[in-house]
């Protein structure tokens, strides 16, 4: 567990550099997997225009909308475009069959701007001394997910989780023969931010920390996330932490897998709109894989 004896000092160690810059720092993810760095914080990755037009096209286009399972039935509930594989049932099946429509969607939310794809991987080659960054194929050539589209709403968050805790669970099998598990990386570029809250709140409580308490490849369910007002949650509200708030167009890297984290509750009309998802090295370290 990480604390502050001192609170004028960062409780973290994140980077904060602008795309144009990305070239010098080749080791950034590398630091993050030794535990010498927390995060990174890249500023502007995709131009103004890119995120207007994503972030409009979210709201006219009739891409197919997944409600977050917790909010099923409610009104201007949260969703996703694209099936996280946290989600998914544990053969993969349904997860494979919509991963294969998710590159498509994502050309059309990028259509005529910035390539989503090609931006992404330039950015992680960059910080992984020049790597090819690419998406993992499933064990029959499927391709995996590359990134997903999470859409918050007035009044909604993402409660208390942690990262690390994915290898444990049935669906990681097939990655886990693939990806170096050590630590899951975090990664996500907001493409609108509401009026208030949306902040992603990284807390000092680490996965290892608490590891003997969570399941073990016992069920496909990842539902140990914690929402506001709930016991655990009231237990995480008294643990030192950070807020961190990426502005449209910044992309977030951190260690998402090591550090227990939520994103607060969305405040006023704006939704917060956020394409991301996690980022490994390969087994044998000579490239990156970045799946959702």
């Amino acid at each position: 567990m990480r604390f502050r004896t001192d609170r004028s000092k960062p409780l973290f160690e994140f980077l904060l550099i602008d795309f144009s810059d990305i070239d010098q720092h080749p080791q950034t993810l590398q630091s993050i997997l030794n535990k010498q760095l927390d995060g990174i914080i890249v500023r502007k990755v995709f131009d103004a225009d890119t995120v207007a037009t994503v972030a409009r096209r979210l709201d006219e286009d009739s891409l197919e909308r997944r409600t977050f399972p917790m909010f099923r039935g409610q009104a201007d509930a949260p969703f996703t475009v694209g099936h996280a594989i946290v989600n998914s049932d544990v053969d993969l099946t349904d997860y494979f069959r919509d991963a294969a429509q998710q590159d498509s969607r994502l050309a059309r939310l990028f259509e005529g701007q910035t390539s989503y794809r090609d931006r992404i991987a330039v950015v992680f080659s960059a910080l992984s001394g020049g790597l090819p960054a690419v998406s993992p194929v499933g064990p029959a050539g499927q391709p995996y997910t590359p990134s997903t589209v999470r859409v918050l709403t007035e009044g909604h968050e993402i409660g208390v989780h942690v990262g690390n805790g994915f290898a444990r669970l049935p669906q990681a099998r097939h990655l886990a023969s693939l990806i170096d598990m050590t630590d899951q990386i975090s990664f996500f570029t907001p493409f609108s931010v509401p009026e208030g809250g949306g902040e992603l709140v990284v807390y000092g409580m680490e996965y290892s920390d608490l590891s003997a308490l969570m399941p073990t490849n016992t069920s496909a369910d990842v539902s140990n996330v914690w929402l506001e007002g709930s016991k655990i949650a009231q237990v995480f509200n008294n643990m030192d932490a950070t807020a961190f708030a990426p502005g449209p167009g910044d992309m977030l890297i951190f260690d998402g897998g090591r550090y227990f984290h939520r994103v607060a509750k969305v405040e006023g009309k704006q939704p917060r709109r956020t394409i991301g998802g996690f980022l490994g090295f390969s087994l044998d370290h000579q490239r990156l894989y970045y799946w959702s």
